[in-house]
């Protein structure tokens, strides 16, 4: 009789077709070495497509400048591969007291030549916002603006046109052993896997453990029409997003400045209003997060959470939006202890976990997760492929597809043959 499975062989094995997935079978590329991906669903569902669609380089401490410049190469040489939008629109981040003003030019400091500080009338004149009121602002130069909505699936079209690359939709896995993965019909054998759950789904196979010492966020986001039908190409946020980024904790005034606006702003900070305003392509605003921890997952949203957020949004912009669209995301935060990989300012947004060997599970749990995915994703290919105690390594792994009976399994179009995985295809 045939076989009921399908078996192929690949180097690496990634579950999980998000952004942070993609970044691994990304990274795997770049040595040369075939991926699979599997992917529950259709298309990207989760958090990858949830985000405010703002990557921001320049909230990571100075000491952490190279990793930054490193982040900002690998999304720009990704997002023009693949043909998705972006825009080197930076952030404008406002100051309405001179404690503000205080935390903002030590960052400056912290950061030379990736942030700069503007006077009210350079903010007029950089973006279309009311400056009655601002004590100045902090640009942070270089951050990068993409559309949530389309850039996973760019990239996965991307890697989609690689032969050494094959992405199977719906097709979850039960099953993780130690180079083994199963799948429904499908039986992938790899030397490396990386498992992306998300926080979405908790249907990930018990044997990789739970969330631990993971506390989940309920997030509240919005789209809405700008006022006046207006362009901002610079992302814009207030002086909450400081006491929501670690980067900008530690900097002198800091704590002074939390205290103080914990006790005057205690509603925002309760349902954690942190607005970042992003335009997408064709004009529209995302606007979050309003961010509460949830002890179990809840399909429903607290409307205040929206409305204080959308009221802030709207005090930042000088008029009133019309709400398109209103949804929930998911989020984790790490509550003790950290992941490992890259650096510490890289660690501090995953929790990385390693169940089986040759098995990493890597989590988004930080507010930079987003900017950082490739950095993460390239530490954990070099730890899970570095040499074992007996000296072997998985270059060289040849990828072939043994199957017997398709079984109707969705396929790449391009079917894996015998063959030896790629060079990765030039920028």
């Amino acid at each position: 009789m045939h076989s009921t499975y399908r078996t192929i062989e690949a180097d690496v094995c990634v579950v999980g077709g998000g952004l942070l997935g993609l970044a691994h079978a990304h990274a795997a590329r770049g040595r040369g070495l075939s991926v699979v991906v599997l992917e529950r669903d259709s298309r990207p569902l989760g958090g990858s497509i949830r985000h405010g669609g703002h990557l921001f380089f320049s909230a990571l401490p100075g000491e952490a400048s190279q990793l930054a410049a490193q982040a900002r190469a690998s999304w720009s040489e990704l997002l023009a591969r693949a043909g998705a939008f972006s825009d080197d629109c930076g952030t404008v981040i406002v100051a309405r007291s001179d404690d503000e003003l205080a935390v903002m030019a030590a960052a400056v400091r912290d950061r030379p030549g990736s942030a700069r500080m503007l006077s009210p009338a350079q903010v007029a004149k950089l973006v279309p916002i009311p400056t009655r009121g601002l004590a100045g602002a902090l640009h942070g130069l270089g951050d990068l603006r993409v559309d949530p909505r389309t850039v996973a699936a760019a990239i996965a079209r991307l890697l989609a046109r690689d032969p050494a690359v094959r992405i199977e939709w719906r097709t979850p896995a039960q099953i993780v052993e130690p180079g083994l993965v199963l799948a429904g019909e499908l039986r992938l054998r790899a030397r490396a896997v990386v498992v992306c759950p998300g926080a979405e789904t908790r249907e990930i196979p018990v044997a990789l453990g739970g969330e631990g010492t993971l506390r989940r966020q309920r997030v509240h986001m919005l789209r809405v029409a700008p006022p006046g039908h207006r362009r901002y190409r610079p992302a814009l946020a207030t002086s909450l997003t400081l006491l929501e980024q670690p980067g900008f904790a530690g900097l002198p005034g800091a704590e002074a400045l939390r205290a103080r606006i914990e006790l005057e702003h205690e509603q925002l900070i309760e349902h954690g209003v942190a607005p970042v305003i992003t335009q997408l392509p064709g004009g529209e605003l995302i606007v979050g997060p309003s961010s509460v921890p949830e002890t179990v997952p809840s399909p429903f949203g607290n409307e205040r959470s929206g409305q204080r957020l959308l009221a802030a949004a709207q005090a930042l912009l000088g008029g009133p939006c019309d709400v398109r669209e209103r949804w929930l995301a998911a989020g984790l935060s790490a509550a003790a202890e950290r992941g490992s990989g890259g650096s510490r300012a890289s660690s501090d947004n995953f929790h990385v976990s390693a169940p089986l060997p040759g098995v990493r599970v890597v989590r988004a749990v930080g507010p930079l997760a987003l900017a950082l995915c490739h950095v993460q994703a390239a530490a954990t290919i070099a730890e899970l492929l570095a040499p074992a105690p007996d000296g072997s390594s998985a270059d060289g792994f040849a990828l072939r597809d043994q199957r017997r009976v398709p079984l109707g399994v969705r396929a790449h179009p391009q079917a894996f043959r015998a063959l030896r995985a790629r060079p990765a295809p030039p920028a």
